[in-house]
């Protein structure tokens, strides 16, 4: 798609007159229930609203940033001022990425729905920067390494609590370890992850790096490494500790990553 800047403004506005008919007249007549375990990944995909409502870890007022910027006063800080967490609003009609594999797409919702959101907080930028969001690319991305999760699994990164609730949930599942690198973001966020996900009360915590983790744990033939801690979808790819490991281990998932043991 040519970016609408480089575009005329007669031209601009043809293209978003097209977008507005491709999502009320095509997409919006076969929008689907969202099931977290079922729907299927689409190049264009349409949600009925109503069925999307990700768990939220705080109550806080849903709020609509402009240019998807969120705004430290419109969230909660955490005790060290470092994490924000907000419920942001997504105007219906507007479009989300969504991913599997190499397949890229959007996905759209028939009326307005609320995005759980984690950011960082940078003192030298008013801008905080997100690590996450529970919307569908996120779980859709996450689905492999729960297929794969039995036994004792370990999880790299505390993320927002959804996949490790899922984890939990699991029968086949009989030890779940979180490793996190940030203490502030675990003193924080674990209390509300096991309010609002019962199934992650018995979940044993470590403070560090899941990687020298995964590199010294004793029970390493018969675990499950689940990595979610790359800032970006693919990440692992390029990351050549943890590609050394997953060579060396016989059960390891890494968030994006091309190839699955």
């Amino acid at each position: 798609m040519i970016p609408m800047f480089l575009l005329s403004q007669g031209m601009a506005d043809a293209i978003e007159r097209q977008e507005k008919d491709f999502f009320e007249n095509t997409l919006v007549p076969n929008a689907e229930a969202w099931d977290e375990d079922k729907t299927k990944f689409r190049d264009s995909l349409c949600l009925k609203a109503k069925t999307f409502k990700p768990e939220r870890l705080f109550d806080t007022p849903a709020v609509k940033p402009k240019e998807y910027i969120v705004d430290p006063k419109q969230g909660v800080n955490s005790p060290c001022g470092k994490f924000l967490y907000c419920n942001r609003i997504l105007p219906r009609g507007e479009a989300l990425p969504i991913r599997q594999g190499r397949r890229r797409g959007r996905v759209f919702f028939t009326g307005d729905v609320t995005i759980p959101v984690l950011a960082e907080v940078n003192s030298r930028s008013d801008k905080p920067k997100v690590w996450m969001s529970l919307t569908p690319a996120e779980i859709l991305t996450q689905r492999r390494g729960l297929m794969l999760a039995t036994g004792r699994v370990v999880i790299g990164g505390l993320g927002m609590g959804w996949f490790l609730n899922k984890v939990c949930e699991k029968p086949s599942v009989t030890e779940v370890v979180v490793v996190e690198r940030s203490t502030h973001l675990m003193d924080w966020l674990r209390p509300r992850i096991e309010k609002t996900y019962p199934a992650t009360t018995k979940v044993k915590y470590v403070a560090g790096d899941v990687l020298e983790f995964m590199a010294v744990d004793t029970d390493q033939d018969e675990t499950r490494y689940l990595l979610d801690i790359w800032p970006s979808y693919g990440d692992a790819v390029d990351d050549k500790t943890f590609q050394k490991l997953k060579d060396r281990l016989p059960h390891v998932w890494g968030w994006g990553d091309s190839v699955v043991k």
